[in-house]
């Protein structure tokens, strides 16, 4: 088998034959556009002009809550020892502290220790209630010089030096907001925005991210607004009424409730009515707590009822309610309190996943128009100039948005059905009166509706006749579903497998023609869900190699052409047809010149607080488009960036590259999602070694010396970055305020060290469009020169097959993304529930033993042989 074609020369390095590669495309590079935009970040002409000498910070007893540290801190400055303090030191929250001038200790030395307490005067020992022991001791380093960020901003060069001359720099322009304001490490969330989602408990509340950042030469302040949810706060039974949507207290009282109100309350800090400004934690419910019984002191046994009748003179209207623990459940004298006498404090992050239920609500609270959103940013930065902070420091912040210049790349034509090529706008471009590129015949089919209640049998073949006529349109030959039915939501299983029996029955041969991927079952599933689609995707996506396309009821009622359309697409593309393409482009017509692969790779990590495994992804393209790609995943240990199966996993996607096209690749571009910051070179170091040995070991086997060659890039979605048209340019702008698609930016804010760029490639459907942050970690192919990288990235951002839109990222990471959502779905339900049970039990036995990978892996099934080649994560 011949794996490299090299009847195609490979381009040199030498600078004639880069231009010469690059010739081709000459037509569509005097098509970009030069333009001048607006961004999110603004310039700091000068750095601090003071050293600052740094200090560890250490608390005893340990104080667990950052903003409660920080509350002892400052209490520490202004009423413990003022003297000291002046000027105020900057303290991050944890255990480091920056001072503007070395600290004159009493008795000298390079640290001391005082006695704190947030209520009265200063306490004189440690013995009282309530009081905290703040030490500080000047560390090792000592002084830290503000202009050591030059190392990074001139030449790239990351050090520890570097780095805590960033988190100096951060912590000067952060901290009035966070004494100020509810905060994240990076943000601050004023509170004048809100809205309260009281069924859940929380408060989405309005404010701002704001970040130093590193460019080439200059060090920029980057500001974006944000939005975070806190806990709600109040009178905890009002709170309580809301969370579990009852209109009696009586209804507090059920076990069930208290079993998701224990949950939804816990560590919460609250204050009572007897008790001032101390602040206290949850640590559980206790039932009928006004029947409690503990000792006091000079009285014997006492009530919890009786005892605020005479210490408190408060007589509870709710005696026989549970009460809050505020105590560690291994206390020996556990401390309860009524709930009827407590109060939820404000400003309390909730860490933990919101439901889907609220992705409307949080979308719709957090969207603007985006000069609504850059209005927000301008007037936000008005809370630095009264930051004495940034005064003493010496750093001076220019409070207009930097414009920087930028250009619009041309979108690539979209290729249809007899290779008419279509015109992108602004984004995006229509399907009507276009057939797909590759259509498959829907001739085998059947529909399943798991909601018969809601959707009745008229409503489905009403809607298949819909989607049929649709697919007919787009040159898909149609036939009649084989089977209509409905089935039992209880017994999910057994209703496929009756409905399988009957399309046997209809046709023959049907075991061949399920296998050669030709059958596809459409199943309509209720509004929510999760375990009806679990089972469904378990039994069609691994125990029989069947391809499935779930419609969700809520849809299907309201739906209309649009929406059928773009079910066909999912169907064509799953059956293993090609929708369109853009291989037109000038940059793949030379990349088609000799043999390649595009990849796209994540790793999704489970959420705050979740015990499941890490899921990876690569997948990786089958044709000359780089519009059909196939899928693989694995599961790892938790929140680990580096990919442990890719050496594996890229083994077999040359395999199955091979086995399709009868070629080896000469070139492999490879799109890697989810790295953050700190990981790039770490990544670099790893998967790109593990990509060179899996080609090296594929290759070997065929007998060719000659090896692919390696583009390695990062991209990234969780950035702030925002860009903005100057006000009535209409070369920049789309109608929607937005910066029209195409738009790209690797100069003026781009990140020192590897190369990188910004490409904002989608047109938004509402608010304020995002870009997708590029990073060039090693580049064999184009010869280190951007512009191909970029004009790559945007083709591939115009063949997501179930859109006609282009998306915000190139299509192999969002498929990569997608297979990491679904391939949870790959895991046994009776052996998920096990698994999260048994976590569950030891977590709240107090104990979190490592999460048992290896049972995981045993839970975890590969997707079936006869789905590997087809999207069926669509």
């Amino acid at each position: 088998m011949q794996l490299v074609n090299h009847s195609r020369p490979r381009p040199s390095t030498s600078t004639s034959s880069i231009m010469s590669h690059r010739s081709p495309q000459a037509s569509q590079a005097s098509a970009v556009r030069n333009i001048t935009i607006i961004t999110n970040f603004f310039q700091i002409p000068r750095l601090p002009t003071i050293n600052y000498t740094q200090y560890d910070a250490s608390f005893t007893p340990a104080v667990p809550i950052p903003r409660k540290r920080q509350e002892f801190f400052q209490r520490l400055q202004t009423n413990v020892a003022p003297g000291i303090f002046n000027p105020k030191v900057l303290y991050d929250g944890t255990s480091i502290a920056f001072s503007p001038r070395r600290l004159e200790f009493p008795g000298g030395g390079t640290g001391c220790m005082w006695n704190v307490s947030l209520s009265g005067e200063p306490p004189r020992d440690s013995q009282g209630k309530g009081v905290i022991q703040i030490r500080l001791t000047q560390t090792a380093g000592g002084l830290i010089t503000p202009t050591d960020v030059n190392d990074l901003i001139l030449n790239g060069n990351s050090t520890p030096k570097t780095a805590i001359a960033v988190n100096l720099l951060q912590l000067i322009i952060s901290q009035h907001t966070n004494l100020l304001h509810t905060h994240t490490s990076r943000g601050y969330f004023p509170g004048d925005r809100f809205q309260e989602l009281r069924e859940l408990g929380i408060k989405l509340i309005a404010g701002f991210y704001h970040s130093i950042r590193p460019a080439q030469g200059r060090m920029l302040l980057q500001i974006d607004t944000s939005t975070t949810a806190v806990y709600l706060s109040g009178k905890v039974i009002d709170v309580c009424l809301n969370f579990v949507g009852a209109r009696n207290i009586r209804e507090l009282y059920t076990d069930v409730n208290m079993k998701r109100l224990e949950k939804f309350l816990k560590g919460r800090r609250i204050r009572t009515e007897t008790t001032g400004k101390r602040t206290k934690t949850i640590y559980g419910l206790v039932p009928q707590a006004g029947d409690f019984q503990f000792e006091k002191d000079g009285v014997g046994i006492i009530t919890i009822q009786r005892h605020y009748q005479v210490a408190h003179n408060i007589n509870l209207n709710h005696p026989s309610l549970w009460g809050l623990l505020l105590t560690p459940k291994t206390a020996a004298h556990p401390n309860i309190v009524p709930a009827e006498l407590c109060t939820i404090l404000d400003g309390q992050i909730f860490k933990g996943k919101l439901p889907n239920s609220a992705t409307r609500d949080i979308v719709k609270f957090s969207t603007a128009k985006p000069h609504e959103r850059l209005q927000r940013i301008h007037k936000s930065v008005e809370a630095y100039q009264s930051s004495e902070y940034l005064a003493e420091s010496g750093m001076t912040i220019n409070y207009n948005p930097m414009k920087i210049a930028a250009k619009l790349l041309p979108p690539p034509p979209v290729t249809f059905g007899g290779d008419k090529m279509t015109r992108v706008a602004d984004g995006k471009w229509n399907v009507v009166g276009q057939t797909l590129q590759n259509p498959k015949p829907l001739e085998y089919w059947a529909v399943i509706n798991f909601f018969p209640e809601r959707v009745v049998f008229d409503s489905v073949h009403r809607a298949m006749e819909s989607l049929g006529r649709c697919t007919r349109i787009l040159a898909m030959v149609t036939r009649p579903p084989l089977q209509m039915k409905n089935g039992n939501p209880q017994d999910v299983e057994k209703s496929l497998g009756e409905i399988m029996e009957e399309c046997a029955r209809a046709v023959n041969d049907f075991r061949s023609i399920v296998g050669s991927g030709k059958f596809i079952l459409v199943v309509i599933l209720p509004d929510e869900a999760a375990a009806i689609l679990h089972a469904v995707k378990f039994w069609g996506g691994v125990k029989h190699g069947i391809l499935t396309q779930c419609v969700r009821a809520d849809k299907l009622l309201k739906a209309n052409d649009q929406y059928w359309n773009n079910v066909a697409l999912k169907l064509n593309a799953r059956l293993g047809g090609l929708n369109y393409h853009a291989s037109n482009s000038n940059i793949m017509n030379n990349l088609k010149k000799e043999p390649f692969i595009i990849m796209g790779a994540d790793v999704g990590h489970p959420g705050p607080r979740v015990r499941k495994p890490s899921v990876t992804s690569l997948v990786f393209s089958l044709d000359i488009h780089a519009a059909k790609y196939a899928a693989m995943c694995r599961i790892q240990n938790p929140r680990q960036e580096v990919i442990q199966d890719l050496k594996e996993m890229v083994r077999a996607a040359l395999e199955g590259f091979i086995a399709d096209n009868k070629i080896g690749p000469s070139k492999i571009c490879f799109f890697r999602d989810g790295v953050s910051e700190g990981e790039y070179q770490k990544i670099r170091d790893e998967e790109i070694r593990a990509i060179d040995a899996a080609a090296e070991e594929v290759f070997a086997k065929y007998g060719v010396t000659q090896r692919p060659k390696v583009t390695f890039v990062v991209v990234g979605k969780r950035h702030h970055a925002v860009f903005f048209p100057v006000p009535r340019d209409q070369d920049a702008g789309d109608r929607t305020g937005n910066v029209k698609a195409g738009c790209v930016v690797d100069e003026g804010i781009t990140r020192p060290g590897y190369p990188n760029f910004y490409l904002q490639s989608h047109a938004a459907i509402q608010g304020t469009s995002r870009s997708s942050n590029y990073i060039v970690l090693q580049d064999q192919n184009f010869n280190n020169h951007l512009p191909t990288v970029q004009d790559l990235a945007f083709a591939l951002t115009h063949v997501y097959a179930k859109a006609t839109r282009s998306v915000s990222i190139p299509a192999p990471v969002y498929y990569a993304d997608l297979v990491c959502t679904k391939a949870l779905l790959h895991m046994d339900p009776n052996e998920v529930a096990r698994l999260q049970a048994s976590d569950t039990s030891s977590v709240s036995s107090g104990q979190e033993p490592p999460l048992d990978l290896d049972a995981w892996k045993g839970a975890f099934k590969r997707v079936h042989n006869a789905l590997v080649p087809k999207m069926w994560f669509l």
